[in-house]
């Protein structure tokens, strides 16, 4: 059975935030620690951390000590970038990779959902669905290590693998609608506060 590795990448300027996403609070942590919790609760065993603007200021602030942490120079060149950094570090033969930004806060409950549905079908892709709507994290299986290599920006990233294999998808329906949650803009992040902290936790 394939194991899964989580890479969490934490490496933009949060410019449209104007605040670092990684140290906003959510349920009562910094949102990079909450995500390395979930992650850990949900049985990813081989967390890699992707960090790359002000890296020495947000490690400070990570808690567990036993995830990888490697540090993207390259991360104006986009997510596709941090990516392939984690990649490097903790991607192996036998390992799907669960791929989630620091700022799509998921609970543990819907990465466990995804784990599950994920090893049971032994499937090439797999991630949550909300109302039609595609959201995240996404798991890719080891099977897929190549086509993950090649990712680059002017292919649209990872899209370009989604649209690919879209056909092959493992979708899982899901009642919970963080699954869609993407923090941009420091409005979004207080409305979603708002709506979801003690809602789903």
């Amino acid at each position: 059975m394939e194991k899964i590795s989580g890479i969490l990448t934490a490496a933009g300027k949060s410019t449209r935030m104007g605040t670092p996403k990684a140290l906003l609070m959510w349920n009562g942590k910094r949102l990079i620690n909450y995500q390395i919790d979930t992650m850990r609760d949900a049985g990813i065993s081989t967390i890699i951390v992707v960090l790359g603007y002000k890296h020495d200021q947000l490690q400070k602030y990570i808690q567990d000590k036993s995830v990888k942490i490697c540090i993207n120079d390259k991360y104006e060149k986009g997510r596709t970038s941090s990516i392939k950094y984690g990649l490097s570090e903790g991607f192996s033969f036998n390992s799907s990779i669960l791929l989630l930004s620091v700022d799509q806060p998921r609970s543990t409950k819907i990465l466990t959902s995804l784990i599950k549905s994920h090893l049971l079908k032994n499937t090439l892709l797999s991630y949550p669905i909300y109302n039609g709507k595609r959201g995240h994290p996404l798991i890719i299986s080891a099977k897929l290590q190549n086509e993950l290599n090649n990712l680059s920006e002017s292919k649209f990233g990872l899209r370009d693998v989604l649209n690919k294999y879209r056909p092959l998808a493992n979708e899982i329906p899901m009642e919970d609608p963080t699954v869609l949650l993407d923090l941009n803009y420091y409005s979004e992040y207080i409305e979603a506060k708002n709506k979801f902290n003690k809602t789903f936790t």
